[in-house]
């Protein structure tokens, strides 16, 4: 037998009566265990599709709770299937706000709560022909985490051209993994050299140096070989002349809005790609929350001999960040380790 269910009743016939164990939907939001959480406990696996419904962090939660065994990716799924040991659930909601009615401008949805047994099970037999798919299609913890790492730039990049709104959520450098080895990139400040204005002028279109200096939040510079792209965190400190992080210089993040190909003047120093924050765009969230004491954390690994790769003088020729690319899971690790 089935009852339809509509507006504010599905997310009380969720959280209260099918407690699902079992979820598979298109898109997850930021506050997705807020609309099953009289059954969190009970979620054994969710098959979601790792596109740009789903919000990444969301998608790190569900990894965090379930591991990365239980949490699927079928790009093409676009069902809304709730199943629990008893009821089931399914219509077209998804397990975000605006799909289960937590906007003021939410979406009218509308779905089917089953009882019987038999609708469960062949619910249920749905879930893995799904599950089946979500395998074959990323067979790898590698591979999934490669495409939630995707999601995440994408979504980055629409923050930052206000396409989307940026949640509120903060992510502690306890909790975070990273998911590939360029996240993010570590580099000291290399701003030793002078703009090229009229490069820079011609590469925003201003009319004056000027303008665009008063656009200016925050940069760094890179080798020109250096692959590095527009939409990345760039986690920087102030180091001094042999590399070592300054003792008074926190480290930051800077989030790359554009980069500009020679925008320094390279005569004394090789580093003249700059990679650029404006004031006027929007900034995601960063990959972690730096306080005070993931600031002493960082600076104390830094200091270590094995990971002077990171320190540019301590390289022979010149220091590229792309150097430092397969070793950033393990200084995230050792990082980590340092925290008081």
């Amino acid at each position: 037998m089935g009852k339809i269910i509509s507006g504010e009743e599905i997310k009380k016939t969720l959280k209260n009566e099918v407690q699902p164990e079992y979820i598979a939907v298109a898109y997850v939001g930021i506050d997705w265990e807020d609309y099953i959480a009289d059954g969190v406990a009970k979620l054994k696996e969710i098959i979601v599709s790792p596109t740009f419904g789903s919000n990444p962090r969301a998608i790190r939660q569900l990894v965090d709770k379930l591991g990365w065994d239980k949490v699927h990716f079928l790009k093409q799924l676009h069902a809304k299937i709730y199943i629990g040991e008893k009821l089931a659930a399914i219509g077209s909601f998804n397990l975000t706000k605006n799909g289960l009615g937590a906007e003021t401008d939410d979406l009218e949805e509308a779905g089917v709560l089953l009882s019987d047994l038999e609708s469960v099970k062949e619910l249920a037999d749905l879930y893995k022909g799904f599950e089946i798919k979500a395998k074959r299609q990323f067979p790898t913890t590698e591979g999934k985490k490669k495409a939630l790492a995707e999601l995440e730039h994408f979504w980055n990049l629409a923050i930052s051209n206000d396409v989307l709104r940026k949640d509120n959520t903060n992510s502690s450098l306890a909790n975070y993994e990273p998911l590939t080895d360029t996240d993010f990139y570590v580099c000291g400040y290399l701003n030793n050299g002078e703009w090229d204005e009229e490069v820079v002028k011609a590469e925003f279109q201003e009319p004056s140096f000027s303008s665009f200096k008063e656009k200016l939040q925050d940069y760094i510079s890179f080798r020109e070989s250096d692959n590095i792209k527009e939409g990345s965190w760039v986690l920087s400190w102030k180091q001094n002349k042999d590399g070592q992080p300054n003792q008074n210089g926190a480290p930051r993040w800077i989030y790359i809005h554009k980069i500009v190909q020679k925008g320094l003047i390279g005569e004394d120093h090789p580093y003249t790609k700059v990679a650029i924050e404006l004031k006027h765009k929007k900034i995601p969230p960063p990959p972690f929350d730096i306080g005070a004491n993931e600031k002493e954390a960082i600076k104390k690994v830094l200091r270590l001999d094995k990971f002077n790769v990171f320190r540019t003088s301590s390289n022979e020729g010149e220091w590229s960040v792309e150097d430092t690319f397969k070793h950033l899971k393990e200084f995230v690790s050792s990082v980590k380790n340092n925290l008081i």
